[in-house]
């Protein structure tokens, strides 16, 4: 539940500024005035105040792509379970959208892959382990960041599967002190995901910084499964080879 930022004062719309505070007053209606008289002051208190949440105030809500507004900002789009119906799958894949916001957490991105191929829940198409090769392919177009979102505010930045960055799941409030926590929790989940007996391909794209490069190679079960692509003749020749690759590990399995 992605909450509702702080109307601005000066009339800008925050990152996800979907509803009103509530009614204003004072010098540049900046004193919200809450039930029964209650007030508070600053984005602070009306980012964090749940007396919005009243069935009354109505919310402006975008869940369209791109730039997205609601509880469920920056959320993508919904995951496709395993299926075989190959129709289905490019249909999906046709459909799916760029959104904007929320950064680069790739941890989730395994993490989910995994979550799909698991027989427990919240997925349960997949088989037990052992029965079946389980393969992930992890594709990143950039090293792990947070987007900044009113550096010195109440949320500092956009809402994450990690909440904000103030007063969120990371050790320090500080950016590069969160880069380095994304990093860790992809190096966790790509090792349990290799421990738990998945195979990981691994593609990063149009990123040349050395850590990125490093962390994606090492996500991979082997460096032979690492691909960098610059464009999209790359990337069209790495999951080609990918797909190659797969086909062979099927038939002798």
């Amino acid at each position: 539940f992605a909450i509702d930022e702080a109307d601005a004062s000066t009339g800008e719309r925050q990152a996800n500024d979907y509803m009103a505070d509530g009614p204003t007053r004072g010098s540049g209606q900046n004193v919200t005035v809450g039930p029964n008289g209650w007030e508070w002051l600053g984005g602070w208190e009306r980012t964090y105040s749940i007396l919005k949440y009243n069935g009354v105030a109505r919310a402006r809500i975008s869940e369209n792509g791109g730039d997205t507004w609601g509880p469920n900002a920056n959320c993508p789009d919904e995951i496709l379970p395993l299926t075989n119906d190959a129709p289905a799958v490019q249909r999906k894949i046709s459909g799916l959208t760029h959104w904007s916001g929320g950064g680069t957490i790739s941890s989730e991105g395994v993490m989910w892959g995994w979550r799909v191929l698991s027989p427990g829940p919240p997925f349960t198409e997949g088989r037990p382990y052992g029965d079946v090769p389980k393969i992930i392919v992890l594709m990143s177009d950039g090293q792990n960041s947070l987007v900044r979102n009113n550096d010195g505010g109440a949320v500092m930045s956009d809402y994450t599967a990690y909440g904000f960055l103030r007063n969120g799941r990371f050790p320090e409030e500080r950016f590069d002190s969160a880069t380095s926590y994304l990093d860790d929790r992809m190096r966790v989940a790509c090792t349990n995901a290799k421990r738990a007996g998945i195979t990981v391909y691994s593609v990063l794209f149009r990123e040349r910084a050395a850590n990125a490069r490093a962390l994606m190679r090492d996500c991979s079960t082997d460096g032979r499964l690492y691909y960098e692509a610059m464009n999209s003749s790359d990337l069209d020749r790495a999951f080609a080879d990918i797909a190659a690759s797969i086909s062979k590990l099927r038939l002798s399995q």
